[in-house]
């Protein structure tokens, strides 16, 4: 009967396929655990290389980061040290000049003042003489008319 054909025809067929689907998922599983073990240790060797590598570069920037920060030290300690010797010639001259215009000031000053009192003397004792010589006047005027009046 057909259904026996097919039944024996089907089954060690069937069979075949339980069998090779069992083989391929067992070399799957191989593979797939030979690949997984393969991936963690080349990914264990780089990534060590790669801490490794990491670590080295830390390190060199951490000594040309100390070496540029000694080098800006000394740099700025020289600018700083010609700095306050620049400006202490520079003060050194504003003193200078200050003082001389201050001796300049004061002689000027004193010139002037000196003048001054001369004119303002001057001047008070031509005004007190030319005062006396109209006082003077005006007393003889006045003594001449009362002489006269009297007379």
């Amino acid at each position: 009967t057909w259904n026996g054909i097919k039944w024996a025809i089907q089954n060690p067929i069937q069979a075949l396929k339980s069998i090779l689907s069992a083989i391929w998922n067992g070399i799957k599983w191989a593979a797939i655990t030979v690949w997984n073990g393969i991936k963690t240790a080349v990914l264990f060797i780089i990534n060590g290389w790669i801490t490794a590598i990491r670590l080295y570069f830390n390190a060199l920037k951490l000594f040309w980061s100390a070496l540029w920060n000694g080098i800006k030290y000394v740099a700025v300690t020289i600018w700083n040290a010609i700095k306050a010797a620049v400006m202490y010639v520079i003060n050194g001259w504003i003193t200078a000049i200050r003082f001389a215009f201050n001796g300049l000031k004061l002689f000027f000053t004193t010139l002037w003042n000196g003048i001054k009192r001369v004119a303002i003397t001057t001047w008070n004792l031509i005004k007190t003489g030319v005062i006396a010589i109209i006082r003077t006047w005006i007393t003889f005027i006045r003594y001449t008319f009362n002489a006269l009046r009297t007379f």
